[in-house]
């Protein structure tokens, strides 16, 4: 039988050292590992190259997004500025494309 620590157990023999309790222990370290970054998140699938309203070019980066007009549209950044309704849940997100060729989202 190994008497190898784990991590978890070192951090509650330092706490407890402190005279701090096995509960604030776990509530530490449930914070810490709440706050990792989270998974990115790609297109999937082709989005095409122009855009939904001006037909234009997008170029890098492009917006799914909810128009004032109603329906959604995949946008350039100058149409998602005047026509879109933001970013955000419901509303739209923004994409860019990367090295590899895929669009990642960054904002939204």
């Amino acid at each position: 039988m190994s008497n190898s620590k784990t991590p978890f157990d070192i951090v509650c023999e330092l706490f407890a050292a402190e005279g701090r309790t096995h509960s604030f222990a776990v509530s530490n370290m449930l914070a810490a590992t709440s706050k990792r970054a989270p998974k990115p998140r790609y297109w999937t699938g082709n989005p095409g190259h122009e855009c939904n309203v001006c037909h234009q070019n997008w170029g890098k980066t492009f917006v799914d997004g909810a128009t004032s007009m109603g329906p959604w549209a995949n946008m350039c950044t100058e149409c998602h500025r005047r026509y879109g309704r933001g970013l955000g849940e419901g509303k739209g997100q923004r994409y860019e494309k990367q090295p590899d060729g895929r669009w990642l989202k960054t904002g939204g």
